[in-house]
């Protein structure tokens, strides 16, 4: 090729490049490398513009949040990502219907539990497919309510755990009552004994069936009342 033919050749390349280099002034994202223009992008909300999508999908769920548009979390396909989003805008919209939609189990669990726990709503724990995680949300309520018949009704749940459930709410309402509902001879005396000695009542000392820690119990008020 003729040397008056390349010149003109190698002009188009280089500003066809120079072009394409081009940064935008309105975009203050763009001049930045990979990982840091969509880091910018993200902290930006610019959603559409992030090339990772590990990034890109949080993102997308953060404009479902801000928008409270439940439909912009279908801008996302990877599964648990989705779920995750589905979660997150049922939570600024208050909806604990959208939980039910989910079809990621742990996401679906997570979103009862907070529906559960924030509302005090035992009904939403039951819903939870994990047996740890429904025991922890009944747990939460039952404290917070200060309702010993939730500790019972914890679904197969060990006898301890019932009874560290009932102990913590007769501890918190000192009522002996709820100590009566712990079936373990140990732990019912031990949950009378811990109101007896923070209310400083030694006739409660004399309901506890255990000798030894019924001794403890009287000595222990009789010290602390001299």
């Amino acid at each position: 090729m003729k040397r008056w033919l390349i010149i003109p050749v190698l002009i188009g390349v280089i500003l066809l490049v120079a072009a394409c280099q081009t940064v935008d002034p309105n975009d203050s994202c763009s001049s930045l490398d990979d990982t840091a223009k969509d880091q910018c992008y993200f902290d930006n909300v610019q959603c559409s513009k992030i090339d990772n999508e590990v990034l890109r999908n949080p993102c997308i769920a953060e404009l479902a949040k801000i928008q409270e548009d439940i439909t912009v979390c279908d801008l996302i396909e990877e599964e648990s990502a989705f779920a995750h989003c589905q979660d997150q805008v049922a939570r600024v919209l208050n909806n604990p219907e959208i939980c039910k939609n989910i079809e990621m189990r742990y996401s679906q669990d997570n979103c009862y539990s907070h529906f559960g726990t924030s509302n005090n709503d035992v009904q939403k724990c039951l819903l939870i497919s994990n047996e740890e995680q429904r025991h922890k949300c009944i747990e939460t309520v039952a404290d917070v309510t200060n309702d010993p018949n939730l500790c019972l009704n914890l679904p197969f749940a060990p006898e301890n755990k019932r009874a560290a459930c009932l102990s913590s709410i007769a501890r918190e309402t000192q009522d002996k009552e709820v100590c009566d509902m712990i079936d373990e001879r140990v732990k019912q005396n031990t949950c009378k004994l811990r109101i007896a000695k923070d209310t400083n009542n030694i006739e409660l000392c004399e309901e506890i069936t255990i000798n030894l820690m019924k001794d403890d119990c009287i000595a222990d008020i009789q010290q602390e009342l001299n």
